[in-house]
């Protein structure tokens, strides 16, 4: 969709000028549509085994994203690109889920943690999901009946992804 939009009006490019950095951010975005995906893999699992699989290669895309971003440091620095844009939103209902249900997503991983705080605090993402964009979420999650985790699931997370002692919230 942003080249379509840059088409339209080459004057106001959406992307960097230089061809590397630009190749740069459609690898993210690419990462972050991928996240998406896996994240509503998660949220649309039907029982426990699909919701483990899920969270699985959910926290693999993660993990990659983790790595990317100690690559592209600058990324975490920029204020709200192209990039936060897609990451923003799905960076949001993690937040939302692991305080919500102690998945524990993001514990072991600095960069993304500290980046997605970053963008939780932007004014244009605040705007967007704003109060009550997590009770449309939860109604939503609780509509579809979504299995996330159980507190023994939450403890076997927890243990696996290596974070201390038990804790809500992301991180």
């Amino acid at each position: 969709m942003v080249e379509e939009v840059e088409a339209l009006h080459p004057d106001q490019p959406l992307y960097p000028a230089d061809p590397e950095a630009r190749a740069v951010e459609r690898a993210l975005m690419e990462l972050g549509r991928g996240l998406q995906i896996r994240l509503s893999a998660v949220t649309h699992a039907r029982d426990s085994v699909e919701n483990d699989y899920a969270v699985h290669r959910l926290r693999q895309r993660l993990n990659l994203v983790e790595k990317t971003l100690a690559e592209v440091p600058d990324v975490i620095a920029r204020p709200l690109s192209n990039v936060g844009v897609v990451f923003g939103p799905t960076l949001w209902r993690i937040i939302f889920v692991d305080r919500n249900f102690e998945t524990h997503l993001l514990s072991g991983l600095p960069r993304l943690s500290a980046w997605t705080q970053r963008l939780s605090e932007h004014p244009a993402l605040r705007l967007v999901l704003g109060a009550g964009a997590e009770e449309t979420y939860r109604a939503l999650l609780q509509a579809r009946g979504v299995p996330l985790v159980s507190k023994v699931d939450a403890d076997l997370w927890r243990q696996a992804y290596g974070a201390g002692e038990p804790h809500r919230g992301a991180g």
